[in-house]
């Protein structure tokens, strides 16, 4: 699904697209398609591409070419038909056949009983600097850029004819010498400048992008599954090795959280733009990633600060990395056979991307990547999120059915937010009604197990199916997915010792305006912004070596400019700055100001051994 960072703290929209089914081996005795994609011959960010249709294409009037409208799980229609041009219909006898638009996304070529296509070419645009609406999310996106980055998601490169959308692919792909095929796409047959793939389908193509570049590719190994980090970085400011040391901790938590590897493979797949283009920025719609069945593919710009880059990079892949529990192992059969061109919506978003999102931080928490504190934060921040979005209650089910309408278009991060604080408060209910024995991942697996990649279940069904499990579990989704009720927020979050106030009288503090940079030379922090009249009396340009004795390290980074930038309480403290070749020890007491605060969830003092224990089954104890 679609994933976007909105901030570092809350992962929004980070882009999907949906996992359609496990890999099958093609049986290419049923006479496939055969693509060629040339990417030696590269003009002005166009590639060329032929495509040899299977004998079993019909002796039709008009056989029917089709690009796609929507890629699955982005939820966003983009008409990949628009990137296609210079289209030309080669019949079996040599001549050209009669060829159109017949929309947008569908091309018309006219056949007779003598001439039959034995060919079409045609050249396609990429997407990233591309300024027609609208705008595409650049993980689903193409980038051909020549002899140095080719991003091919097959739906923005290749389409099928229509009724054939499930026969086997080969796919034949030249390329300079020179450039590595990062993808987990099946091998048929590999030399220096031409890689060759094949498919079951072309749902399976749609699902196993490839990025072309210079060889930056890290491989390790997280239990059954192998794992591959694959890098481009326009200006080498990021590199594999790095990303890999950020995801390992990661892979190792979901592990740890799933129990065992559903694949017995993976790749992370990253783009890094350079900031200074302004005709691929421009378009950025945020950074995220797109998930794949065996994959997921990342846009970023290049940071300033590649140390920044960790925590982004575990928030967004921790999401993307467990979609391969849903929707790969568990999903409707809207998804697994996904109608291109006019797809119907599942109406489960609250389980592909609520729950993967809730999922996603509950793993990150009990992996120990980030703290009880940090975890009830970013709950407080999807209350807060969800309430600006939507101050009334909604119907999830519904929202998802009509996702691609405009006005839900404008709401979609929204079920980034309701959704997964909805699939927490269920495994809360799940762990209560069980004494601890089943809760919402252990409820997922089991359906999991029962449905699996090749079999999908009936949309209309699946609360009955749940209630089957557990009876409470599917009385909770029909009264706060299918209806559109308000989530029993304070009641539930009682149950494990928290205390929620939709809005509260607080005491906050506050130095003054201040702005630091960490110094990777230095280790200090450096002051790149003060207000005169700030408490701490610091100057543009100070360079903070300490804070009360505790000296400025890397991994204090966070907390210190949080202590100095958002203080807990009134206490003075203590900075060492180093001003002009001197050093001085300046002391500051913050301001304090009353203010209301929203969506407040604090921690009980004083719990029960009952609420102590379902926080216990919940946030630690992994099942």
């Amino acid at each position: 699904m679609r994933l976007l960072i909105l901030s570092l703290s809350m992962i929004g929209v980070l882009a999907v697209v949906q996992p359609l089914a496990a890999q099958k081996s093609p049986d290419f005795a049923k006479s496939p398609s055969i693509f060629s994609i040339d990417l030696r011959n590269t003009e002005n960010d166009r590639i060329a591409v032929s495509v040899v249709p299977p004998a079993s294409l019909p002796q039709k009037d008009t056989v029917i070419y089709v690009m796609p409208a929507i890629v699955p799980g982005t939820y966003s229609r983009y008409d990949f038909g628009r990137f296609i041009t210079d289209i030309r219909a080669v019949a079996d006898d040599g001549s050209e056949l009669p060829v159109k638009h017949r929309s947008v996304n569908e091309i018309a070529v006219a056949q007779t009983a003598g001439r039959r296509l034995k060919k079409l070419e045609y050249k396609v645009n990429d997407s990233f600097d591309d300024d027609g609406k609208p705008v595409i999310f650049q993980p689903c996106g193409t980038n051909f850029q020549k002899d140095t980055n080719y991003l091919l998601n097959f739906p923005g490169v290749c389409g099928y004819f229509d009724g054939l959308k499930l026969m086997p692919i080969i796919l034949e792909i030249d390329k300079p010498e020179y450039l590595f095929a990062a993808t987990s796409l099946q091998v048929r047959s590999r030399t220096a400048e031409r890689d060759v793939f094949g498919t079951a389908s072309y749902d399976e193509l749609a699902d196993n992008p490839v990025m072309y570049s210079r060889p930056d590719t890290v491989v390790y190994r997280e239990g059954n599954a192998v794992i591959t980090v694959a890098v481009y970085s326009a200006n080498g400011k990021v590199n594999a090795a790095q990303v890999a040391e950020y995801l390992r901790p990661l892979t190792g938590a979901t592990h740890r959280f799933l129990g065992k590897m559903p694949v017995d493979r993976y790749s992370f797949i990253m783009y890094f733009a350079d900031p200074s283009r302004s005709d691929i920025v421009r378009n950025i719609t945020g950074t995220g990633a797109l998930e794949h069945s065996y994959c997921s593919v990342y846009f970023f710009t290049e940071p300033r600060n590649v140390e920044a880059l960790e925590n982004t990079i575990q928030h967004v892949a921790a999401h993307e990395f467990l979609h391969i529990l849903v929707p790969l192992h568990l999903h409707s059969r809207e998804i697994d056979d996904f109608d291109f061109l006019n797809p119907k919506m599942s109406a489960h978003l609250w389980l592909y991307e609520g729950v993967t999102e809730y999922f996603a931080n509950l793993s990150l928490l009990k992996g120990g990547l980030i703290t009880p504190d940090d975890f009830r934060t970013i709950i407080r921040q999807k209350l807060s999120m969800s309430a600006m979005m939507s101050p009334k209650p909604f119907s999830m089910t519904e929202f998802s059915r009509n996702v691609l309408t405009e006005e839900n278009q404008r709401l979609y991060p929204i079920i980034y937010a309701k959704g997964a604080v909805s699939g927490f408060l269920l495994d809360i209910l799940l762990n209560e009604s069980t004494q601890g024995k089943l809760s919402l991942l252990g409820l997922t697996q089991r359906l999991a197990t029962e449905y699996g990649p090749s079999k999908p279940f009936e949309d209309k069904e699946l609360f009955e199916i749940i209630g089957k499990i557990s009876p409470s579990a599917e009385q909770y989704l029909r009264r706060y997915a299918d209806s559109a009720n308000a989530l029993p927020l304070g009641e539930v979050f009682d149950k494990i010792g928290w205390e929620y106030s939709e809005s509260q009288n607080i005491t906050t503090y506050s130095f003054g305006t201040l702005k630091f940079k960490p110094n990777p030379d230095t280790t200090a922090l450096d002051v790149t912004f003060s207000f005169s009249d700030n408490k701490l009396k610091l100057e543009d340009g100070d360079e903070i070596i300490s804070v009360n004795g505790q000296k400025i390290k890397p991994e204090s980074y966070k907390n210190l400019m949080d202590l100095l930038t958002n203080p807990a309480t009134g206490n003075t403290i203590t900075t060492e700055v180093e001003r002009g070749g001197h050093k001085l020890a300046l002391d500051g007491t913050p301001t304090a100001k009353e203010q209301k605060k929203y969506h407040v969830l604090t921690a009980k003092q004083d719990v029960t051994e009952k609420q102590a224990n379902l926080l216990r089954w919940v946030l630690e104890e992994t099942r």
